[in-house]
């Protein structure tokens, strides 16, 4: 495991199930996440296509789907230990009418719900990501995931009066497969902390919530399994400390 410490924060490259449970109780303020949609994509593609090229790259993301929801909800339960207000949960429905899909449930989705619903869900957040997200011909394309804002916020500023609907485009980065938007991050941060607040995002990718809480004077604690994503964050938080003077000690 590498830790690398920032004047606001510290980063870890690492398993978060590794890391979370050297944290303190009530360490962070909030989280914010969006971990892999365990998309079995171990199947091939042809590497000439745009589709092709994606997956070429992409993570592990095949694990049998009960041990996934296993696995999320024990993330879930970790990051309650370590927050002292809500958990932001990002997650998409899955079809599973795949052969690939060694699982498949009467329902034929894979639906977040089934991973959140044993906790407290504050609220009920649909993004439309104003873009078609793999389209099939005999199916109306899907265009919105869900964000669950999990336990009740311990502090609340709705100044820009959000709604439970976030139309928010989503991130396209050569760096990452499916990259996460600053702006949801940002929205979580800025309606849920303070300055100082701390806020922690267990599956750090390429630093999208990392980077919107330090532009937001929080604190930070990120942790990502990926050298190569790790390595990202830190030239973009090196960049952002020799541009930004420091704005507190």
């Amino acid at each position: 495991m590498i830790k690398k410490e920032y004047p606001h924060g510290v980063i870890y490259n690492g398993d978060c199930f590794d890391v979370l449970p050297t944290l303190e109780q009530n360490a962070v303020d909030i989280a914010v996440t969006s971990p892999p949609y365990n998309l079995n994509k171990s199947y091939s593609y042809d590497d000439t296509t745009v589709m092709g090229k994606r997956y070429k790259n992409w993570y592990t993301d095949e694990l049998n789907e009960y041990e996934y929801i296993g696995q999320q909800k024990h993330l879930i339960y970790l990051l309650s230990r370590i927050c002292k207000s809500s958990i932001f949960y990002n997650h998409r429905i899955r079809y599973a009418w795949h052969p690939r899909n060694k699982i498949q449930p009467t329902c034929k989705i894979f639906h977040p719900y089934e991973i959140v619903k044993d906790f407290p869900i504050w609220c009920d957040i649909t993004w439309n990501r104003k873009a078609i997200g793999n389209p099939i011909k005999n199916r109306f394309h899907t265009q919105t995931e869900k964000i669950y804002q999990l336990f009740r916020p311990k502090y609340f500023n709705n100044d820009n009066k959000y709604t439970n609907l976030w139309t928010i485009n989503p991130s396209r980065t050569p760096e990452h497969p499916c990259s996460f938007p600053e702006e949801i991050p940002k929205r979580c941060i800025e309606t849920t902390t303070k300055t100082n607040d701390v806020v922690l995002d267990p599956y750090m990718g390429i630093g999208s919530t990392i980077m919107s809480a330090v532009k937001s004077n929080r604190k930070f604690i990120g942790i990502e399994k990926e050298k190569k994503y790790f390595d990202i964050v830190v030239q973009k938080l090196d960049n952002f400390y020799k541009q930004i003077p420091l704005q507190w000690v």
